[in-house]
């Protein structure tokens, strides 16, 4: 193992997703650009992720869409010039329900006038009660109760019919690509009030805008205006502080930093050695926090054929069962093939992953069949992700905090920093957390605090 003595860094950052190379590009921006960026894979960009079909063009395995809230996202991809487009959402959507699709316009689904009610009132109460801090939502008045209730255990509470229960389940899972159930209802309060204020700024709010060269781009533009500043397969196995310098080990390397960022996703941290360890709390809470668990695959077609049927490509699929939550048109800007994208979720994606690709091939292909005919299982290309297969992120698409966890361990779980030793990511947002908003937000959160004290 070679010791790399001779230079000091002013910053480290462990990781090369869109929170470390914004911290980076902010430092350097503001003219510390003594900094080191690695990462572990040989490939930048994290939970963004780019395939290509045989034609060239992109289809996103990953993080993909912002919205128009998603200010410091498109003020970033101007600054690099990367185009974006509006995801296509002209025609109808499917809903799919026992067995049975109904088409419809608009943002309810052709459900009973009861169902309808139920569906309004709960969204009246969720925008009511989410009136919270979001910098200390544990400090909210009935904060302990809201936090000791799962989503899921709200919803049997305050709604009353089965179809409107499970198109929120379904919407939710959608949002944290996990199931309701294990999720605190504090955690979806202090989301929500991070989108913006209402559950359509949740839920609708952040799908509306694509890439023309896929999100990866993003990170792959940064690096490469960063050059050598980010170096590649370089693992990072332990960080240790010395009269308050850093030591960061590789397998073949160790540098030395003044500071030390870590972006990489809350699961993983733990698989980094501390010295000295981490406050004992935060260990805690690290054991707290799971990731979501998704499978994202586009099919792919000569062409979008649904479009002559009126469909948008969208549709919702609300049962418990059914093997995505919804799917998308995700057909390249000139629509020279045709793409289906589907999220599969939660328990249903950890069963699917047991499976193997012929089989979830199989069953998907089946279900796009029922929702959009015959020509479905024309497909020419089948891609897939699964995420909790993928060892530098453990799942998809973020953390999140369980029952009872936000009340519990309070401002730790904003996880910001441990003296010169500072933590970004999505997941360390107070706004946008769960998207890649949220990710760059954190490293420029984590830039300034830097550039502060050096000033």
């Amino acid at each position: 193992m070679s010791v790399n003595d001779s230079h000091i860094y002013d910053v480290i950052i462990v990781g090369a997703g869109l929170s470390g190379l914004a911290t980076a590009r902010r430092l350097q921006q503001s003219g510390i650009g003594n900094v080191l960026v690695l990462e572990a894979q040989d490939r930048v960009g994290g939970r963004t992720l780019d395939a290509f079909t045989s034609k060239g063009n992109i289809v996103e395995m990953g993080g993909q869409w912002i919205g128009p809230n998603h200010e410091e996202m498109i003020r970033l991809s101007q600054d690099l010039k990367q185009d974006t487009f509006d995801m296509f959402a002209d025609g109808h959507v499917i809903y799919r329900w026992k067995g049975c699709n109904t088409h419809f316009t608009g943002e309810i689904p052709p459900v009973s006038l009861s169902a309808k009610a139920d569906l309004l009132q709960a969204r009246m109460k969720l925008n009511r009660i989410s009136s919270i801090d979001k910098t200390k939502p544990w400090e909210t008045p009935g904060a302990r109760e809201l936090d000791e209730q799962s989503i899921g255990s709200w919803i049997e509470s305050n709604m009353w019919t089965m179809e409107a229960k499970q198109l929120v389940r379904m919407a939710l899972r959608a949002v944290y690509g996990d199931d309701v159930g294990g999720i605190s209802l504090l955690d979806l309060l202090t989301a929500i009030v991070g989108a913006g204020g209402s559950l359509d700024d949740l839920i609708d709010g952040p799908q509306t805008t694509r890439f023309s060269h896929g999100p990866q781009s993003i990170s792959l533009m940064m690096a490469r205006d960063l050059d050598h500043r980010v170096q590649l397969k370089k693992k990072v196995l332990k960080v240790k502080q010395i009269n308050g310098k850093f030591k960061v080990y590789t397998e073949s390397t160790v540098y030395n930093a003044k500071h030390v960022v870590i972006t990489v996703p809350k699961p993983i941290i733990p698989t980094i050695e501390f010295s000295p360890r981490l406050p004992a709390a935060m260990e805690q809470l690290l054991q707290r926090q799971p990731m979501g668990n998704v499978i994202k695959i586009n099919v792919v077609y000569t062409s979008p054929f649904w479009r002559e049927n009126g469909s948008n490509g969208q549709a919702l699929l609300p049962e418990e069962d059914s093997p995505f939550v919804v799917t998308y048109d995700n057909s390249p800007r000139d629509a020279s093939e045709g793409v289906l994208l589907g999220l599969m979720v939660g328990a249903v994606a950890r069963r699917f992953a047991d499976f193997s690709r012929e089989e979830r091939q199989e069953r998907v292909v089946d279900l796009l069949v029922k929702c959009f005919g015959f020509p479905a299982k024309n497909f020419v290309e089948f891609h897939e992700k699964i995420w909790a297969e993928d060892e530098y992120a453990g799942g998809a698409y973020g953390s999140y905090n369980p029952p009872g966890v936000l009340y519990a361990f309070k401002e730790h779980t904003r996880m910001r920093r441990v003296g010169d030793l500072h933590f970004a990511g999505e997941a360390t947002s107070e706004e946008w957390s769960g998207y890649m908003e949220g990710a760059v937000r954190s490293g420029y959160r984590v830039a300034a605090e830097i550039i502060s004290e050096r000033r």
